[in-house]
């Protein structure tokens, strides 16, 4: 049932590649193992597609960035709150925007009338760069990750998130989000999985045992970062 829905869009999603992704699971010829790690969570587009071809005892999911496993954490212990939380901005951001407005992108010249969305859309921004990792944060991500620009995720040196507003006036459907937090929640719950925020390396070292199904999808590195990202492909994991 998750596999075809989303959260939120996130960059480098592989939401879309149902299909392949399960087909390479299919001939792997693996359908049952003791654990299954996934080291880059991120938005879980591959997670719930893996989910539907593979059963495992111990599931853990993991992402470096607490911003984002918070919003599973979250969902995982107080959905209620996180749906609360959630649509209340949701409904602040909608009666911000102009009726006259028709939903998609919005022109340049006529911006001036999403002001007050973009305004509140900074505001939020601001306040998950400074509030504590609760519910409430979480429901602030899941908020800014709807509307910002293109769902590319970016912080800054300081480790502050600063991805643009979206200019698009589209109307969220927010009972689906709230199905896909109570259809997340429930599954969590049922499959008992953990969600980490840890180095790679030291996340396969704790957890990995002989019986382990790990999908690894890796975001992108530059030339000059982080030498333990470098020779990831190299390392005897």
């Amino acid at each position: 049932i998750m596999s075809n829905k989303k959260l939120f869009p996130y960059s480098g999603s592989k939401h879309k590649y149902q299909k392949q992704i399960q087909d390479v699971v299919s001939k792997l010829n693996v359908t049952n193992v003791d654990t299954y790690i996934e080291p880059f969570a991120g938005s879980l587009g591959s997670f719930f597609h893996i989910m539907e071809k593979i059963n495992a005892k111990n599931i853990i999911i993991n992402d470096i960035n607490p911003k984002i496993t918070n919003i599973y954490q979250q969902i995982k212990n107080d959905s209620a709150q996180v749906i609360k939380a959630y649509t209340a901005l949701e409904n602040h951001f909608q009666e911000l925007l102009p009726k006259s407005i028709k939903t998609g992108l919005v022109k340049k010249d006529k911006r001036s009338l999403m002001e007050d969305a973009r305004d509140f859309y900074l505001w939020v921004r601001e306040y998950i760069n400074v509030a504590s990792f609760t519910a409430n944060h979480a429901a602030a991500m899941i908020f800014v990750l709807n509307h910002n620009f293109n769902g590319l995720y970016q912080e800054s040196k300081k480790k502050n998130f600063n991805s643009s507003f979206n200019w698009n006036a589209r109307r969220i459907n927010i009972k689906a989000i709230v199905d896909i937090i109570n259809e997340m929640h429930v599954f969590f719950i049922e499959k008992n999985v953990k969600i980490t925020t840890m180095d790679v390396f030291e996340l396969l070292t704790k957890y990995r045992t002989t019986d382990t199904f790990i999908y690894l999808d890796p975001p992108y590195c530059s030339r000059h970062s982080h030498p333990d990202t470098q020779p990831f492909f190299n390392r005897t994991l």
